[in-house]
Order: C-alpha cells, then structure tokens, then sequence
C-alpha cells in the first residue's frame, strides 16, 4: 500500500521526523512474523531509531495510535520506507 503509492504518506527522513513528535501516549506495534502484539502506553519519549534492532537494520515492524488515526510503517527492505500515514479527517 504505501511502497506501491496506494494513499498519500510521508517517506523516509520525513516519516521518522513525524513519528518522532506525533502523540504516543496509548499504541500498538505489531511485527510481520509475529502474532504478537505490544500495547504500549506513555511512549511519548519513543522514536523512529527505538525501533532499529540491534544491527541497525530495519525489521517489518507497523506502529499505530490507539484510534488507528496514524501508522508507521519500518519495512524489511532498506530501500524503502519508512512510511508515515494519517488519516484523513472527515471534514477533508
């Protein structure tokens, strides 16, 4: 969806710097190969570099605020993303 152009999203420096001031105070982050599901609360201080594992790679890794209002996206392929999305809101 986002690789592909499928919704308007910010890419790269831009998506990290908006994840990196958006309100974090209730969310959810989600792993592809896992079933698992972290419900983080008070992650304000959280930003785009807390998700780089160990060997500065990127893992598939999905972020989203409680409401699903918003959702960062960390791809595998270095070459892409990550992406940062918001909904739009009714009155657009």
């Amino acid at each position: 969806m986002f690789s592909a152009e499928k919704v308007d999203c910010l890419v790269r420096k831009e998506a990290a710097l908006s994840f990196d001031k958006v309100n974090k105070r209730y969310c959810y982050i989600f792993f592809q190969e896992s079933d698992d599901v972290l419900q983080v609360e008070y992650a304000s201080s959280m930003n785009a570099k807390d998700l780089l594992n160990v060997t500065g790679e990127y893992c598939d890794v999905f972020v989203v605020d409680k409401g699903f209002n918003w959702t960062y996206v960390i791809p595998h392929e270095e070459d892409w993303g990550p992406y940062f999305y918001r909904k739009k809101s009714k009155s657009n």
